[in-house]
């Protein structure tokens, strides 16, 4: 198994977009989801 290791500018970039999604729509349900989605493929790849 493979370890991943997320960069500065990649951690960042990626709190700016749940951020956004967060903003843009006044609740963190589609963020928790697309983390959780995010977090799914990683292990599929590792």
């Amino acid at each position: 198994m493979a370890k991943i290791v997320w960069s500065s500018k990649a951690l960042f970039d990626k709190k700016e977009v749940l951020e956004f999604w967060i903003s843009k729509n006044k609740s963190n349900v589609y963020s928790k989801k697309l983390n959780l989605l995010i977090e799914q493929k990683l292990k599929q790849i590792s």
